[in-house]
Order: structure tokens, then C-alpha cells, then sequence
């Protein structure tokens, strides 16, 4: 399709992948408005690198791109989210 060798690799992303990227892209350059668990209460629990989501029902601010990057990271495996939430990762992507 793009008159390429068969052997040469291609970077495409599935559509739920490249929003999922753009979604820690986000979180990451946007990390000063994000509160973290930690702060709400001072105990140190596993979950201290999680991000507090504030109860809501409305679905306009559950489907926007503050409230998807919170659940996102929150889901993602510990050494993932914290290569995520470290500044600058996401910038060379």
C-alpha cells in the first residue's frame, strides 16, 4: 500500500491505542491539575500513586479527557504508571 518492502515494520497504532496514548500524553504534560490519593490523606498505602477521580453523574464530565486519563492510569500496572507520571516521558512520542 505504501510501496514498502515486506520486511520493513510498520508503527500503526489501533484506534483505542492511539487514544490511550493521547490520553497519557495528556496526563503527563497536564500533571498539576490531577490530585493524587496521597494528598486527600496521609497514609501510605499502595495506592498512593493512584489518582483521586471526584464523584459525579454527569456524563459529559465522565466522557472527557480529564476524568478517561484518570481511570486509564488508575487500571495500568505500577511500573507503568509510574513511567507515566514521571515529567517529559511522554514528549518524544
Amino acid at each position: 500500500m505504501t510501496c514498502l518492502s515486506s520486511s520493513t515494520s510498520c508503527k500503526l497504532l489501533i484506534l483505542s491505542s492511539q487514544y490511550t496514548l493521547s490520553l497519557m500524553r495528556f496526563l503527563s504534560l497536564n500533571l498539576e491539575i490531577y490530585t493524587f490519593i496521597s494528598t486527600i490523606h496521609g497514609f501510605n498505602t499502595r495506592n498512593k500513586l493512584q489518582l483521586h477521580k471526584p464523584s459525579t453523574t454527569r456524563a459529559i464530565y465522565q466522557k472527557g479527557t480529564y476524568y478517561n486519563s484518570m481511570k486509564i492510569i488508575n487500571v495500568l500496572p505500577r511500573c507503568i504508571a509510574e513511567f507515566v507520571l514521571r515529567k517529559n516521558v511522554l514528549y518524544q512520542i
